[in-house]
Parts: C-alpha cells; structure tokens; sequence
C-alpha cells in the first residue's frame, strides 16, 4: 500500500508540472494508438487497480531467465564462475520467452497540441519519431551529440537561453528512449 501511494503521488504531482504534462502529451502524440499512448490518470487507475496477484503473475511472466542475459565482469576465473553461477541459478526454472509486438506508428507531423495549465511558464516541445534503435551504428555518438547540443554551456540552446532571455531552462535530445523498435527526438 505504501509503494501504491508512493506511485500514485508521483504521477499526481507530473499532473501538476506544466514540463512533466508537455513530455507526456509529446510522447501522446509520437505514440497515437500505441501501448505507449497513456495519460497520468491511466496510471493513476492502473496503479490503483493492480493486485498483488497481478503483480506475482508478472514476475512469473517477465522474470525468469528465458526473459534475462547474465552478465558477470571482475577479477576471477571463468571455470569458477561458471561453477558458482550455476549453483546459484542452476534450479530457476527456464519459463517461457514472451514477444513484444510494436503496432505501426499513426503519427502526425502536423499535429499541434495545446494544453492550458495556471501557470506563469510555458512548456514549448517539439518531437518525432527516431530511426534511431538499439541496434544503431550512431547510437553512441548521437549520445554524445546530445550532451554538447543539449547539456553544455556551449550548447546552442543554451546561448539562445543567454542571448535572449526567454528561457527558463532550455534542453532536447536525439533517440530518447531509443529501444529495440524506436525511440524519439524532442
């Protein structure tokens, strides 16, 4: 119960936050009709209606080691590693590998998203879709391009902030949340 409110605070208080509202619309918008499409209330009432049971059955489903990759690194030898990791895991049952299945992007570029909150700040964001997976040559670099585009105080956002003075805080990035299928800019 104490880490259900904990989780329901959490998702009221992004509710409350004119950035935390102008991300989670953004990612409503690249992710139209996707399992990713979902607002602070949908997790609120998720949050809300999920049992301990729910919550068993998903551990059952997702952990278990046909869902998993062990990955050991230090000073010792693999022969006794390997002795010892299948002391410890030798028993787990294997369980079944579960698919994620991406449904095809309904994306519009031309959508606009207005969202009044009582504020004296406005949240602009503007995003799209990624290529940019995982699996991409240009994955580490793009990470590094978004430190100096987006984080450092050389960053052209940051002396557009200086040289104008509209700006609060101002930051994007390259591949957010670049996964197995997808990812978004912003």
């Amino acid at each position: 119960e104490k880490l259900r409110n904990i989780g329901m605070d959490v998702y009221h208080r992004r509710k409350d936050s004119n950035t935390g509202m102008a991300i989670r619309l953004l990612k409503n918008v690249i992710y139209k009709d996707h399992p990713y499409e979902w607002t602070f209330d949908d997790a609120i009432d998720l949050i809300q209606k999920t049992t301990v049971e729910d919550l068993k059955l998903l551990h059952s489903k997702y952990v278990n080691p046909c869902n998993m990759i062990l990955t050991v690194v230090g000073n010792f030898e693999p022969d006794d590693m390997r002795k010892h990791i299948t002391k410890i895991f030798g028993e787990w049952e294997k369980g079944e590998c579960q698919t994620v299945e991406y449904p095809e992007s309904k994306f519009d570029p031309k959508q606009s998203v207005d969202h009044f909150m009582l504020r004296d700040q406005v949240v602009l964001a503007l995003g799209r879709p990624s290529p940019i997976d995982v699996y991409h040559p240009d994955l580490v670099p793009i990470k590094l391009l978004n430190f100096i585009s987006f984080y450092s105080l050389g960053s052209r956002l940051y002396q557009l902030r200086e040289r104008t003075g509209l700006f609060y805080s101002a930051y994007g990035t390259f591949a957010e949340g670049a996964s197995r299928e997808h990812g978004f800019d912003y």
